[in-house]
């Protein structure tokens, strides 16, 4: 099933969300009703775990962190 632009702009929100305020725990109440929501509607595509890569330049990216290790991720993404 498709997702609707309306249910897009609302996972980039929570993402937003999510990294702003570095959101490391699945517990998190945010997190879990949007990823309990999508799987009901048949619409989960999963997470990831992201961390901020700061380069010399002063740029800022946020890549994947292919660890669930705490000490070494930043926040939870939603797909």
């Amino acid at each position: 099933m498709k997702r609707a632009k309306q249910l897009e702009y609302l996972i980039d929100d929570v993402n937003i969300y999510l990294k702003n305020n570095g959101i490391k725990n699945e517990a998190n109440p945010v997190f879990l009703i949007v990823q309990h929501n999508l799987i009901q509607q048949g619409l989960y595509k999963g997470f990831n775990y992201f961390k901020r890569k700061e380069f010399d330049d002063g740029t800022v990216l946020s890549v994947l962190a292919g660890t669930s290790d705490p000490d070494k991720f930043d926040y939870l993404q939603l797909y």
